[in-house]
């Protein structure tokens, strides 16, 4: 029965796609969670959005922890992403640049409250993919293609983000390490594809085995229309978007 509902699905999907090209595709929900190592409510945080990880997959939700004040996991550069949002308070959790949760309380360590956050964007879809089309750990460099899948909608002065993420740095995994930036001024028309290229600048004391990345596109109000990560996906994957 499990196959044949499997080859049911299939053949639903195949029929769509011979009716029409899809205008959207799913969007996959990005957390970025700001904190400090001396922060005791940011280890909560963590809590909380591991147990978003694991009723999710790559393909729908990802998270980056982003360090102030904390050594050799902070930066410049990702200070600059406190900045970007004004984040003060800590921990701070924020989904798709919009939903922000700031503190920990009832309903953090157990995912409750970002689980209600992620519920309004885990199904939604997006006129824009984004496709990583070289992701090289060894030399820092990424390349990738943003493509507007919708005639009709139109992205004005938006940026495309990318993170540079380490795993296994003591005991954090997901952490910020470098960022990069592409300006859009104009993305429109459906098949349009703008190509980026890019080089991070690596440090020696990073494992490159560890490292991954993540790129987003984020409007000039902050709200994150698609992410993209080099992550692995489920080998079995159903996602659609429709009208």
């Amino acid at each position: 029965h499990k196959m044949k509902n499997i080859y049911l699905i299939m053949a639903f999907l195949v029929a769509g796609f011979l009716c029409a090209q899809p205008n959207f595709m799913p969007v996959t929900t990005l957390a970025e969670d700001f904190g400090s190592l001396s922060c005791p409510n940011c280890l909560i945080a963590w809590q909380g959005l591991e147990a978003v990880h694991s009723v999710t997959h790559n393909g729908e939700f990802v998270s980056a922890r982003l360090y102030t004040e904390s050594g050799s996991l902070s930066n410049d550069e990702v200070d600059e992403r406190f900045n970007y949002y004004g984040v003060i308070g800590l921990p701070n959790v924020i989904f798709n640049g919009k939903i922000s949760i700031e503190g920990a309380g009832e309903g953090t360590a157990d995912g409750t409250n970002y689980l209600n956050a992620l519920s309004q964007t885990r199904y939604s879809a997006s006129p824009v993919k984004i496709d990583i089309t070289n992701f090289n750990l060894g030399r820092g460099t990424v390349s990738a293609n943003v493509t507007m899948l919708s005639p009709t909608a139109v992205i004005s002065n938006a940026k495309l983000v990318y993170y540079l993420l380490e795993d296994n740095v003591g005991e954090e995994i997901n952490v910020v390490r470098g960022t990069l930036y592409d300006d859009i001024a104009s993305l429109s028309g459906a098949g349009t594809t703008l190509n980026f290229n890019h080089t991070f600048d690596l440090n020696p004391n990073w494992s490159v085995s560890n490292l991954w990345g993540l790129i987003f596109l984020q409007l000039a109000d902050k709200t994150i229309v698609q992410c993209v990560s080099s992550l692995p996906l489920p080998e079995y994957n159903f996602r659609v978007a429709m009208d």
